[in-house]
């Protein structure tokens, strides 16, 4: 799992994730091989980067204080050397799809590493970045104050779609 800096370059990790932005600006956000995406980083609301993860639709879907949001998201792995990925989010139960992006390269052509197909998955929530700018606001060594500022978190569902290849992956949190 790339993450942290780390560089995908298809063939020793990749990682998929939702994550939000200032104003409750949700997006999917990726470590992927830059070059071998070069036709999805060309597009509109895709932010590569080499470096760090790359930002796909930010703003698609909103997360607002208080209220609840269902996510569903859905990885499905390219053919080694194939543009044939995809990354689909869908919120509201279902009801709305509001990332839907193709032609994604999770793993490049020279890979037969079979630790490159999906073999896990992680659940977390933080504050995350590289430098201490992105630290939360105010210490949450108080719990008074760090239940004010946590999530919650309900039905969490996992399916394997395509057993035999593990290469489907569909996650709905509600």
């Amino acid at each position: 799992m790339c993450n942290g800096g780390e560089v995908s370059d298809g063939t020793t990790c990749w990682s998929m994730r939702l994550m939000w932005r200032a104003g409750g600006n949700g997006e999917a956000y990726a470590y992927l091989p830059v070059a071998e995406n070069n036709q999805m980083c060309g597009s509109k609301n895709i932010i590569c980067s080499s470096i760090y993860g790359s930002s796909i639709n930010r703003g698609a879907f909103q997360f607002t204080t208080g209220k609840w949001i269902s996510l569903s998201i859905f990885v499905q792995l390219n053919t080694p050397g194939l543009s044939d990925g995809s990354i689909v989010v869908y919120t509201d139960k279902g009801q709305n799809r509001a990332i839907s992006r193709g032609n994604v390269v999770y793993r490049a052509k020279s890979t037969t590493d079979k630790s490159l197909l999906i073999q896990s998955i992680m659940f977390s929530t933080f504050y995350g970045g590289h430098t201490g700018d992105w630290a939360a606001p105010i210490s949450m060594a108080n719990d008074r104050i760090a239940n004010r500022a946590s999530g919650l978190f309900s039905t969490m569902s996992l399916w394997i779609v395509s057993v035999a290849s593990l290469i489907s992956l569909v996650i709905a949190l509600w």
